[in-house]
């Protein structure tokens, strides 16, 4: 896994040297947002910070409120990461105010979602609940399987930790059920 990790920077560093010598800033914003979720998922909160950044202020003067959504809400990601929940809530909301003017049901799903796991954290599992029936709700307007079956899960780590134990078993049945598809 880790090898696959290297190789996909080296693809994308790669990729960002031609974007920057050929000066066009909206592939190289996306390529350091990619940049960013690898180094993420290798735990490197600094380096996807960078880019995250970095992409940020490239795709913001271009206009592209759905990428910048996006982007804010893998910031959020990292500052989750980092322990810093009251920073990751601004940006996952900031991130759903966007994405919801752009229309773009799909990312704010995600940023619903991990806007309810930090109220789980928080220990707010009343707007936890809330936010992982909004986020459920959205996947099911876009007949994402697979993201219901992430929202069913969170929902009923929810249910269990405010004690609902009926709902929560319903709620994990059907995930499983979902997922077994």
């Amino acid at each position: 896994e880790r090898g696959d990790y290297d190789e996909a920077l080296h693809h994308y560093t790669a990729a960002a040297s031609v974007y920057e010598r050929q000066g066009d800033e909206a592939l190289l914003g996306r390529v350091y947002n990619n940049i960013g979720l690898v180094a993420w998922r290798m735990a490197d909160l600094d380096r996807a910070d960078e880019c995250f950044r970095r992409s940020l202020l490239l795709l913001r003067p271009l206009g592209q409120p759905r990428l910048q959504g996006n982007i804010l809400n893998n910031l959020g990601l990292v500052w989750e990461g980092r322990g810093d929940l009251g920073k990751a809530e601004q940006l996952y909301q900031e991130a759903i105010e966007v994405l919801g003017e752009a229309g773009d049901l799909y990312y704010m799903a995600n940023a619903v979602a991990n806007l309810g796991d930090v109220r789980e954290a928080q220990g707010d599992l009343s707007a936890a609940l809330r936010l992982h029936r909004q986020a459920l709700e959205l996947r099911l307007q876009l007949s994402h399987r697979r993201g219901e079956v992430g929202s069913r899960v969170a929902l009923c780590r929810s249910l269990l930790g405010s004690g609902q134990l009926e709902e929560a078993s319903a709620q994990g049945e059907l995930a499983l059920s979902i997922a077994r598809e």
